[in-house]
């Protein structure tokens, strides 16, 4: 069974992928990632009234948080990929002097590493990412 859900928070939320996903762009030498003022790609905006958006995903046993539509779009692309790339290589391909199992795809439980099971959470955070979209669309509006 899958499903999804936006749940509003009144900070910014961070998730496991964050840190991976949005870039800070204006941060000087020893500051924190979270002390950054903009991020490429942006983070999520507040919606006035609401907050911040929180996405939650499930699919079967296992449930993803979001903090961003960005960040759903790398996970489904990294996933959606028949051959799974190495943390190792992501973590190099990001330019952070990071250990590899920093990374949230080593973090991702083993079972859900078979293609059987990737394709179809891919497929299903590509359905969610939709929906999100119109969601968050129909809410600033």
């Amino acid at each position: 069974m899958s499903s999804w859900h936006i749940e509003f928070r009144t900070t910014p939320p961070i998730s496991p992928m964050s840190f991976w996903v949005h870039r800070p762009i204006d941060t000087r030498r020893g500051q924190r990632w979270e002390d950054a003022q903009s991020y490429e790609p942006p983070r999520e905006r507040a919606i006035p009234g609401r907050g911040y958006p929180l996405f939650h995903v499930s699919c079967g046993d296992l449930s993803l948080d979001f903090a961003s539509l960005a960040e759903i779009e790398a996970c489904a692309n990294v996933l959606g990929r028949k051959l799974l790339p190495r943390s190792l290589d992501l973590v190099r391909s990001s330019g952070v002097q990071k250990g590899p199992h920093a990374h949230w795809l080593s973090r991702l439980p083993a079972r859900w590493k078979r293609w059987s099971r990737r394709a179809r959470l891919a497929a299903r955070l590509r359905v969610a990412l939709v929906d999100f979209r119109a969601r968050l669309e129909q809410a600033r509006s």
